[in-house]
This record gives C-alpha cells, sequence and structure tokens, in this order.
C-alpha cells in the first residue's frame, strides 16, 4: 500500500469518521450494483434472443416491437 503525505499528517480522506464510513459504504455497495448491471445486461439480450421468434409468432411489425419494448422498460 501507497502512503501518501496527507495520510502521514492524518489529513486525508480516510482520516475523518465520514471518510471511512463512504469507503465502507462503498465497497458494500459496489459488489450488489455491479451484480445488478450484468442482469440487466442479460436481460437486454434475452430479449434481443426473444425478438427473433416472438416477432414471427405474434405477428408483430418492427415498428410495434420497438412501441412495445419501450413501454414495457420504463
Amino acid at each position: 500500500m501507497i502512503t501518501t503525505s496527507r495520510e502521514v499528517a492524518g489529513t486525508g480522506p480516510e482520516s475523518s469518521l465520514a471518510g471511512r464510513t463512504m469507503a465502507k459504504v462503498g465497497w458494500r455497495l459496489l459488489p450488489f450494483l455491479l451484480l445488478l448491471y450484468i442482469i440487466s445486461w442479460l436481460d437486454r439480450v434475452n430479449v434481443g434472443f426473444a425478438k427473433l421468434q416472438m416477432n414471427t409468432d405474434l405477428g408483430l411489425s418492427d415498428t410495434m416491437y420497438g412501441i412495445t419494448l419501450l413501454l414495457l422498460e420504463n
């Protein structure tokens, strides 16, 4: 670990209670947010694959599919 002059002097962001709290909260939230991002990406990929078969089965045009997708994702 690299020690900076601010940390030696005790004036760095990690020296205060707020700085330590924000660092702890950040490390707790980052894995969860990464998991949510991966799930969101997988969902969008699956919707793209579903379009290939769904449009022919339901008789949707590309415009109708786009509007439906827009309404469902918001």
